[in-house]
């Protein structure tokens, strides 16, 4: 994608997570391909920075959830040591604690816990 990829984020990257709504396995899986790379390029700062993660989070769809928060538990694993910005997805962590399907509060307990020692809660 090249060095200035980070400017396009801000088009393409709410567009990739709405995908992940799709009910198609291999549609999510292709836009889990691209987050990847997206990821590989700007790191997980600007996704969060940025409130991609957060506005997804937001919305109605479990599918959706289930796959950001799958995809987030997987970059956090082996991401390093983070601060301020995790704290603006907390409060939608919170909210996915609440949901109606219980995969989606389950992933969002196992994101929560790995969002607090990353911040060294």
């Amino acid at each position: 994608m090249g060095s200035d990829s980070s400017k396009f984020s801000k088009a393409f990257i709410p567009r990739v997570l709405g995908v992940l709504a799709d009910s198609k396995p291999q549609v999510r899986q292709a836009a889990i391909s691209c987050l990847n790379a997206w990821h590989a390029e700007i790191t997980l700062v600007p996704f969060i920075e940025q409130k991609f993660i957060s506005s997804a989070l937001a919305t109605k769809s479990p599918i959706l959830k289930m796959e950001l928060l799958t995809w987030l538990e997987e970059k956090l694993r082996t991401a390093g040591k983070h601060t301020a910005e995790l704290s603006l997805i907390v409060p939608h962590l919170f909210s996915c604690l609440e949901d109606r399907s219980s995969d989606v509060r389950k992933k969002a307990q196992i994101v929560l816990s790995l969002v607090m020692a990353k911040v060294d809660y």
